[in-house]
């Protein structure tokens, strides 16, 4: 084999691993989701990310190659009411205050962009406080204000 062969596989090799490592960072599978919103008794259908495959993470824990943010595209949202939580939150209602966080939907202000993040992040201070969980949709929101060149709506 002289050097023009071997350059030649070399170049063949980089680029099959370049088209692995490529189809890998998206390769995301969706699922189509009904569930029922406990607020308003309104079905609910959405896709949500099954599975993916995540290469890393950024310093801001983002991770990297994923065209989709996975916990924030898991949330579904009630388009009749706004009540916003992942799939096996609709169904698991024990501690709900429904007409606490029905109020508090409607008292919120609409804002233009990542009303589904903001809807869930209003349900999930008034009914679990889930403090992990809602640092996630922070940087979630964080993440798609950055992508969106709308950095000044992230309160």
């Amino acid at each position: 084999m002289d050097r023009r062969d071997l350059a030649t596989s070399a170049r063949r090799v980089l680029w099959i691993a370049l088209v692995l490592w490529a189809a890998s960072a998206v390769a995301t599978t969706w699922r189509e989701m009904t569930v029922t919103c406990p607020i308003c008794q309104a079905k609910v259908t959405g896709s949500i990310p099954g599975s993916t495959f995540i290469p890393g993470v950024s310093p801001d824990f983002r991770p990297l190659g994923v065209g989709v943010d996975v916990t924030i595209q898991s949330f579904l949202m009630c388009p009749a009411c706004g009540f916003a939580a992942l799939p096996e939150q609709f169904g698991k209602t024990d501690g709900l205050n429904v007409e606490k966080v029905r109020n508090a939907l409607a008292a919120a202000k609409p804002p233009t962009l990542f009303r589904k993040p903001d809807r869930a992040a209003i349900v999930l201070r008034n009914w679990t406080n889930n403090t992990r969980l809602l640092a996630r949709l922070a940087l979630g929101a964080k993440w798609l204000a950055d992508d969106t060149g709308e950095t000044a709506v992230i309160r």
